[in-house]
């Protein structure tokens, strides 16, 4: 199945590492600003103090300096580990859907029935009709107002009865398939997918599949699919 790789979103951008050169700048313009300040606003004593008035002038810059450092180190950090987590949330989503793009379906059994196997033929004669491209199209009668023209049709007499004729159909398709879903649990639910083109009304093929479907012993329950052809097979298997 498809997956759209290219709508996956893109790596988080990673922040950028503080620079040095503007931090060292923003010390030395801390210390040119603190040991002004002390000279202008520092008081006659603490001038002939010169351990108080260094420790004023240049303890109070670097502190403040080093605790900038250290709320920037931690929103760095914090930065980081955002990106980390948007990237780890990114890897997981494009796996699950590779994985999703992965999934295939088994073919367990097949029942095929067309114009080209005629009652009681073995498949293989169909299968070689098939190979051979053996037509099936001829002018005949149309089961649905009787006039004649061009079609192929499942071998089975001229029965105007659509419904009997279906169920004439069904039959053998689940006679074919019940041995196959008998090695299931009873329990396991069946994902159905009906396409059905009878000139019969919904309503009334239903009642025609329901009741082949009773008549072939198959045990367990059905869930049904929508949808038609492919897509719905795709759509189920996502």
């Amino acid at each position: 199945m498809p997956v759209r790789l290219d709508k996956v979103p893109s790596l988080a951008p990673r922040p950028e590492g503080p620079r040095i050169w503007l931090w060292l700048g923003l010390l030395l313009s801390g210390l040119l600003l603190g040991v002004g300040g002390t000279l202008l606003f520092g008081n006659g004593t603490l001038h002939q103090k010169p351990l108080d008035f260094w420790g004023l002038a240049l303890g109070v810059p670097i502190l403040s300096w080093c605790l900038l450092g250290f709320g920037r180190l931690l929103f760095h950090i914090g930065e980081h580990a955002a990106a980390d987590g948007w990237d780890e949330a990114r890897e997981e989503d494009m796996i699950r859907k590779i994985r999703q793009g992965r999934r295939s379906q088994q073919v367990l059994g097949v029942s095929w029935y067309t114009a080209l196997r005629a009652p009681g033929e073995q498949p293989t004669a169909q299968r070689d009709a098939l190979l051979s491209a053996t037509k099936a199209l001829k002018a005949q009668p149309s089961r649905l107002d009787l006039t004649t023209c061009g079609h192929s049709r499942l071998s089975g007499g001229t029965d105007a009865d659509l419904k009997r004729i279906l169920l004439r159909i069904l039959a053998p398709v689940l006679a074919d398939l019940a041995p196959i879903l008998a090695r299931l649990p009873d329990n396991t639910p069946l994902a159905l997918l009906l396409e059905v083109d009878s000139g019969l009304s919904e309503d009334q093929w239903r009642r025609v599949w329901q009741k082949a479907w009773h008549e072939s012993g198959i045990r367990q329950p059905t869930l049904p699919v929508e949808g038609s052809g492919l897509a719905a097979l795709d759509q189920w298997l996502d």
